[in-house]
């Protein structure tokens, strides 16, 4: 399951012991994803959130698009370290993609210029 999840399996392991895990619930996110692989053998989705604490009424399951389903196979494919490669680019890009806000700074508006010294 660590491996499905990209995780390392020290991490996983930490939720299926009752001595380390101690919440009530499973983690929102954390639940999802693994409510999607054991979706793949079979097993209710419903009842994996139903340990994140949603009530089956509130789960929705996600639906893709035949692309969506090849780019989540093509994951599940990868090991551990390529899934946090992936992971780590596609943060990054979805932070370049952002367009700036009207309120945040960008690199010409900011009185500081590119080596850090103050604009005058």
């Amino acid at each position: 399951m660590a491996d499905k999840l990209g995780v390392p399996t020290s991490s996983y392991a930490r939720y299926e012991d009752a001595n380390d895990f101690k919440k009530p619930h499973l983690p929102l996110e954390f639940a999802r994803k693994v409510a999607v692989i054991l979706a793949d053998r079979g097993i209710d989705p419903a009842d994996v959130m139903a340990l994140a604490g949603v009530g089956a009424d509130e789960f929705q399951p996600v639906q893709l698009s035949a692309s969506e389903e090849r780019l989540v196979d093509r994951f599940r494919g990868l090991d551990a370290g390529q899934r946090r490669l992936l992971l780590d680019l596609a943060e990054a890009m979805g932070v370049a993609c952002t367009a700036p806000s009207q309120d945040r700074p960008t690199i010409h508006s900011s009185k500081t210029d590119y080596r850090g010294d103050v604009r005058r």
